[in-house]
């Protein structure tokens, strides 16, 4: 078959070359084309899982999957963030993926003026001129919402050992720094199987002598005379018993836990 389609464009040369080189250039352009068409199975897609700001600041995570049995370079992508005074786009090239992996890009805090309590839209879009051919084109472009905030938690009590002292483990788990004036009051209380109030009492903010809990991602540790013989308890700390910071999520101020005390002797 090639040798007669072979023939057929000598024939052609000979007569007329300007038809030839059109057949030939057809032809190549064909098979280039079949070649560089690469159709993807199922499992070949780029796209974004989630992005979240991570807890302790405004740091942006995206988290991008790539389901290809090889790395692949994102020949660009964009991140847009936007509220309704607010909107910045960034443009990133180059980016590597790697094969078969879901994994996290992190854009510092400097990439976005972010404010507390504020709504922002937050678009993402792997491949936007869509170069790389995917078995699904369409979830290039993830959308979510985030808030970046206040936030004070429980993280719970425990009885220390060495001290033997009853501590309790509070956090700011909020985006932003608290200002070093805030004041509030954390609370205690203390109470057995019967539900019989034991030790209770409160800690004014401002007259710990420890207030790291203040900026974000840091925690203090509060320490609490033991008055209690050897048993077990059930003991509920709050972190802002009044409310006194207005925080994204106000249902991890409080928690309710058993507390051991061990009998030495």
């Amino acid at each position: 078959m090639l040798i007669y389609f072979y023939n057929f464009l000598k024939s052609l040369t000979m007569k007329n070359k300007y038809v030839s080189f059109i057949i030939l250039f057809t032809l190549l352009i064909t098979i280039n084309s079949n070649v560089l068409a690469y159709v993807p199975p199922s499992a070949d897609d780029l796209f974004v899982s989630e992005t979240i700001i991570q807890t302790g600041s405004t740091q942006l995570i995206i988290n991008i999957c790539n389901t290809y049995t090889t790395e692949i370079v994102l020949l660009q992508f964009n991140v847009i963030v936007k509220s309704n005074n607010y909107y910045k786009r960034l443009l990133f090239k180059n980016y590597h993926t790697a094969a078969n992996k879901c994994s996290d890009m992190y854009l510092g805090e400097d990439s976005f003026a972010l404010s507390p309590n504020v709504i922002y839209d937050v678009i993402v879009t792997v491949d936007p001129l869509n170069k790389i051919k995917e078995a699904d084109e369409t979830n290039n472009t993830f959308k979510e919402t985030l808030t970046p905030g206040y936030g004070l938690t429980t993280l719970g009590a425990m009885y220390n050992d060495f001290s033997q002292k009853i501590v309790i483990n509070i956090e700011n788990n909020g985006n932003f720094d608290l200002a070093p004036e805030t004041n509030g009051v954390t609370t205690y209380e203390i109470t057995n199987t019967g539900g019989t109030t034991l030790q209770s009492g409160y800690y004014v903010w401002q007259d710990l002598p420890d207030q790291e809990f203040l900026k974000a991602g840091y925690n203090t540790f509060i320490e609490i005379d033991n008055t209690l013989p050897a048993g077990t308890y059930t003991v509920k700390t709050c972190v802002d018993t009044e409310n006194d910071v207005k925080e994204i999520h106000e249902d991890d101020n409080c928690l309710i836990e058993q507390l051991s005390i061990p009998d030495y002797l």
